[in-house]
Protein backbone atom coordinates (compact mmCIF):
# COMPACT_ATOMS: atom_id res chain seq x y z
CA UNK A 1 0.00 0.00 0.00
CA UNK A 2 1.05 3.54 -1.08
CA UNK A 3 2.07 6.01 1.65
CA UNK A 4 -0.45 8.79 1.66
CA UNK A 5 1.02 11.54 3.80
CA UNK A 6 -2.39 12.75 3.92
CA UNK A 7 -4.23 9.74 5.47
CA UNK A 8 -1.00 8.45 7.46
CA UNK A 9 1.25 10.44 9.47
CA UNK A 10 2.38 8.03 11.52
CA UNK A 11 5.40 7.01 9.49
CA UNK A 12 7.23 8.26 6.49
CA UNK A 13 7.76 7.09 3.32
CA UNK A 14 10.28 4.33 2.94
CA UNK A 15 13.08 5.06 0.75
CA UNK A 16 16.61 4.10 0.45
CA UNK A 17 19.55 5.83 -1.54
CA UNK A 18 19.75 2.89 -3.96
CA UNK A 19 15.59 3.72 -5.08
CA UNK A 20 15.54 6.63 -7.53
CA UNK A 21 12.14 8.57 -6.66
CA UNK A 22 10.30 9.73 -9.60
CA UNK A 23 11.33 13.19 -8.88
CA UNK A 24 14.96 12.72 -9.12
CA UNK A 25 14.46 10.44 -12.63
CA UNK A 26 12.67 13.11 -13.91
CA UNK A 27 14.90 15.68 -13.08
CA UNK A 28 17.89 13.09 -15.04
CA UNK A 29 16.17 13.53 -18.41
CA UNK A 30 15.39 17.34 -18.11
CA UNK A 31 18.94 18.45 -18.80
CA UNK A 32 18.64 15.07 -21.77
CA UNK A 33 15.48 16.49 -23.17
CA UNK A 34 16.53 20.36 -22.91
CA UNK A 35 19.40 19.37 -24.88
CA UNK A 36 17.60 17.60 -27.67
CA UNK A 37 14.86 20.25 -27.51
CA UNK A 38 17.22 22.92 -27.85
CA UNK A 39 19.42 21.04 -30.92
CA UNK A 40 15.76 20.49 -32.46
CA UNK A 41 15.01 24.12 -32.35
CA UNK A 42 18.68 25.58 -33.38
CA UNK A 43 18.41 22.70 -36.27
CA UNK A 44 14.78 24.29 -37.51
CA UNK A 45 16.30 27.94 -37.25
CA UNK A 46 19.13 27.29 -39.13
CA UNK A 47 17.24 26.36 -42.17
CA UNK A 48 17.73 28.38 -45.00
CA UNK A 49 15.58 29.58 -47.63
CA UNK A 50 17.64 26.32 -49.77
CA UNK A 51 16.47 23.99 -47.26
CA UNK A 52 12.80 24.89 -47.27
CA UNK A 53 12.24 24.63 -50.79
CA UNK A 54 13.98 21.51 -50.69
CA UNK A 55 11.67 20.02 -48.23
CA UNK A 56 8.55 21.33 -49.57
CA UNK A 57 9.74 19.13 -53.15
CA UNK A 58 9.91 16.57 -50.91
CA UNK A 59 6.77 16.64 -49.32
CA UNK A 60 5.05 17.66 -52.87
CA UNK A 61 6.54 14.56 -54.34
CA UNK A 62 5.68 12.48 -51.78
CA UNK A 63 1.31 13.61 -51.62
CA UNK A 64 1.40 13.63 -56.11
CA UNK A 65 3.35 10.03 -55.82
CA UNK A 66 0.05 8.85 -53.38
CA UNK A 67 -2.37 10.71 -55.35
CA UNK A 68 -1.49 9.64 -58.60
CA UNK A 69 -1.00 5.98 -57.20
CA UNK A 70 -4.98 6.25 -55.89
CA UNK A 71 -5.71 7.37 -59.11
CA UNK A 72 -4.05 4.67 -61.54
CA UNK A 73 -5.13 2.02 -59.24
CA UNK A 74 -8.55 3.37 -59.32
CA UNK A 75 -8.49 3.35 -63.11
CA UNK A 76 -7.18 -0.63 -63.15
CA UNK A 77 -3.24 -0.26 -62.97
CA UNK A 78 -1.50 -2.39 -60.76
CA UNK A 79 1.22 -1.28 -57.93
CA UNK A 80 4.42 -2.55 -59.20
CA UNK A 81 6.23 -2.05 -55.76
CA UNK A 82 6.07 -5.50 -53.96
CA UNK A 83 6.56 -3.69 -50.85
CA UNK A 84 4.05 -1.23 -50.81
CA UNK A 85 1.87 -3.92 -52.63
CA UNK A 86 1.80 -5.84 -49.28
CA UNK A 87 0.80 -2.47 -46.88
CA UNK A 88 -1.55 -1.34 -49.20
CA UNK A 89 -3.29 -5.23 -49.53
CA UNK A 90 -3.40 -4.90 -45.56
CA UNK A 91 -3.60 -1.24 -44.68
CA UNK A 92 -4.79 0.34 -47.77
CA UNK A 93 -3.37 3.06 -50.02
CA UNK A 94 -3.62 5.68 -47.08
CA UNK A 95 -2.03 3.32 -44.51
CA UNK A 96 0.70 2.27 -46.72
CA UNK A 97 1.36 5.72 -47.40
CA UNK A 98 1.56 6.85 -44.04
CA UNK A 99 3.80 3.94 -43.09
CA UNK A 100 6.35 3.92 -45.92
CA UNK A 101 6.53 7.96 -46.53
CA UNK A 102 6.71 8.35 -42.91
CA UNK A 103 9.78 5.94 -42.14
CA UNK A 104 11.41 7.70 -45.49
CA UNK A 105 10.72 10.78 -43.67
CA UNK A 106 11.78 10.02 -39.84
CA UNK A 107 15.22 8.30 -41.57
CA UNK A 108 15.86 11.63 -43.64
CA UNK A 109 15.15 14.02 -40.99
CA UNK A 110 17.42 12.18 -38.36
CA UNK A 111 20.44 12.60 -40.85
CA UNK A 112 19.50 16.17 -41.71
CA UNK A 113 19.87 16.90 -37.63
CA UNK A 114 22.66 14.59 -37.23
CA UNK A 115 24.99 15.16 -39.97
CA UNK A 116 26.46 18.87 -38.79
CA UNK A 117 26.68 16.93 -35.38
CA UNK A 118 28.34 14.51 -36.12
CA UNK A 119 30.76 15.98 -39.41
CA UNK A 120 30.70 19.31 -39.12
CA UNK A 121 32.90 19.45 -42.27
CA UNK A 122 30.32 18.22 -43.81
CA UNK A 123 27.25 19.78 -43.00
CA UNK A 124 27.26 22.06 -46.14
CA UNK A 125 26.24 18.37 -47.78
CA UNK A 126 23.19 18.32 -45.48
CA UNK A 127 21.13 19.57 -48.76
CA UNK A 128 21.97 16.44 -50.38
CA UNK A 129 19.77 14.02 -47.79
CA UNK A 130 16.53 16.02 -49.34
CA UNK A 131 17.21 15.63 -52.89
CA UNK A 132 18.35 11.99 -51.98
CA UNK A 133 14.62 11.80 -51.06
CA UNK A 134 13.11 13.86 -53.44
CA UNK A 135 14.18 12.71 -56.66
CA UNK A 136 13.13 9.41 -56.55
CA UNK A 137 9.93 10.31 -55.68
CA UNK A 138 9.85 12.77 -58.34
CA UNK A 139 11.17 9.97 -61.13
CA UNK A 140 7.99 8.11 -59.41
CA UNK A 141 5.68 10.65 -59.78
CA UNK A 142 6.44 11.08 -63.49
CA UNK A 143 6.12 7.27 -63.92
CA UNK A 144 2.66 7.29 -62.42
CA UNK A 145 1.59 9.86 -64.85
CA UNK A 146 2.89 8.34 -68.35
CA UNK A 147 0.87 5.29 -67.23
CA UNK A 148 -1.98 7.26 -66.15
CA UNK A 149 -1.93 9.11 -69.49
CA UNK A 150 -1.42 6.25 -71.29
CA UNK A 151 -4.55 4.42 -69.80
CA UNK A 152 -7.17 7.66 -70.52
Amino acid sequence: MAYDPRTDRSRPPSSTADEPNASQEGSALRPIIGEFRGTLHRSVDSVSIRGQALWALVIVSMALDIALTRIGLSLGLRERNPIALVFIDSIGLLGAALVLKGCVLVVALANWLLLPRLYPSQSHRRYLIPLAVALPSWATVGVNAVLILSVL
